[in-house]
């Protein structure tokens, strides 16, 4: 028994685990940082390359030209690549930790759809050698994500 009548009863409370979220909201949401992040990097990247092309005087018509046949060995290029690398490890992890799965599965479905669509959107613009291993990056960045994100049970 207490011993001030008026002081609020004492309890164990603990703050509940967040319930998991569903298999296809975890896998969007992964896609959505992955490919939307990667995008925005894109956009950025090409944004500072074009303000620095006309800084230098080259004309609208060079820059757009720059940006369209650039090599994939370039500074811009390799910069977006690392950096579309690290936003598939994130869109992984996030997709792994919201769902909390102990197992592959779900990185799995992410890894496949974004390299997919990440084949669909860079067809003809680079060698099929060059653009298979970055296909090959963007899965194993996301299963490398999905390892970071795996559960412990």
């Amino acid at each position: 028994m207490q011993d001030n009548l008026y002081a609020p009863p004492h309890a164990a409370l603990a703050d509940q685990p967040r319930p998991p979220w569903s298999a296809f909201r975890a896998v969007l949401t992964g896609l959505v940082i992955d490919i939307g992040g990667s995008l925005l990097i894109g956009v950025l990247i090409g944004v500072i390359y074009g303000i620095a092309q006309s800084v230098s005087g080259a004309g609208p018509d060079e820059v757009a030209s720059a940006l369209h046949h650039d090599s994939p060995w370039s500074p811009m290029s390799m910069a977006g690549s690392l950096l579309g690398g690290m936003m598939s490890i994130i869109g992984g992890f996030v997709c792994t930790r919201r769902a909390q799965r102990s197992d592959y599965r779900l990185g799995l479905v992410m890894a496949s759809l974004s390299t997919l669509f990440g084949l669909l959107m860079s067809l003809g613009q680079y060698s099929p050698l060059i653009t298979a291993l970055l296909a090959a990056a963007t899965f194993g960045c996301v299963i490398l994500g999905t390892r970071l994100g795996l559960v412990r049970r």
